[in-house]
């Protein structure tokens, strides 16, 4: 704990061996005394900021978490890279795990495996179509729910829990994208036109690629401009 003015704050101890991960500040979580924790939780998420939980009750008050992106995993995305010079993805995830992507500010494929995720590179573009809300049964929704672009280098382990370390990539999503159903765009997309009623099968696998023609028709339905 650091009496610090005006802010106090203070360093849990980390939960890796910090001399054995090249990743800087993976495993430390910094707390942060604030007056209004909802307020400042509204703030971030106006400035975008990927927040990991939103405000709940604690034995200390109010609090969250939010992300701070380390220093070597950079969100620049050089500008001669244009949209038609990226690999554009399709991610197929529930969309209950997609906003928890959004909101972290990464994607994980296939169930955190490495395998899927390992071939996305900084710069491409990433669009989620969820097929239900929960991973096990939940509500029908077959729709893209978000879009955006990678922003690191390379793929990257992340300790999510004891047992569970997922392989994901950094993601800046277009906070703006609406979530738009599949069916208006089934006989536009390259992916699936000409494929009725068997077009689920396109997304039976973690990701597909997709076509620069696709990611702009995708794009434009979900109202984020690419240029």
């Amino acid at each position: 704990m650091f009496d610090t003015k005006p802010i106090p704050f203070a360093v849990r101890t980390p939960v890796v061996d910090l001399d054995a991960v090249e990743t800087l500040g993976h495993g430390v979580a910094l707390w942060l005394a604030c007056d209004d924790a909802d307020a400042l939780h509204d703030h971030l998420v106006r400035r975008e900021i990927p927040i990991a939980f939103t405000p709940k009750d604690g034995p200390f008050g109010r609090y969250f978490a939010f992300a701070i992106r380390s220093a070597t995993r950079s969100r620049h995305i050089p500008a001669e890279l244009r949209a038609d010079q990226m690999t554009f993805w399709i991610g197929v995830a529930c969309a209950d795990h997609v906003k928890a992507a959004v909101d972290g500010g990464f994607a994980q494929l296939g169930h955190g495996k490495h395998a899927p995720i390992k071939s996305l590179r900084k710069g491409d573009w990433i669009a989620y179509y969820s097929p239900t809300t929960e991973i096990s049964g939940g509500t029908k929704v077959q729709a893209f729910t978000a879009l955006g672009q990678v922003t690191s280098d390379d793929a990257y382990q992340f300790d999510q829990a004891k047992d569970f370390h997922p392989w994901r990539v950094n993601v800046d999503y277009r906070s703006r994208a609406e979530s738009v159903s599949i069916g208006p765009l089934l006989e536009e997309l390259d992916l699936t036109r000409g494929k009725s009623p068997k077009w689920g099968m396109v997304f039976r696998s973690s990701k597909v690629k997709g076509t620069d023609a696709d990611l702009r028709r995708i794009a434009k339905a979900m109202s984020v401009q690419l240029d």
